[in-house]
């Protein structure tokens, strides 16, 4: 019963994609922060979930959601004032 853990094991896994990916991006990031500081951890981790998005299809890039927000069809009325109800009461000026 072997295993083969050899350096030249699969490296074409969504997995192992998008940890490369990640690296790459990692590494010209100017934007990131120390290794030492507390922010690096998350920053490390929500890179590689991104990553991992994009190489499974699934990731929204930012352009496309500003457009689906910008192109989204205004409220209909019931749901305007369920949001203005739960904004509380508006003052009116005095005339």
């Amino acid at each position: 019963m072997t295993h083969d853990m050899s350096p030249t094991a699969d490296r074409t896994c969504p997995a192992a994609v998008a940890y490369d990916l990640m690296r790459d991006i990692l590494l010209d990031d100017p934007r990131r922060p120390a290794p030492t500081s507390d922010e690096f951890r998350i920053y490390l981790l929500d890179l590689y979930a991104e990553c991992l998005l994009a190489v499974n299809g699934k990731r929204v890039s930012a352009q496309k959601s500003a457009d689906a927000r910008s192109t989204a069809p205004p409220p209909l009325p019931r749901e305007r004032e369920k949001r203005e109800a739960a904004q509380g009461p508006k003052l009116m000026k005095a005339s």
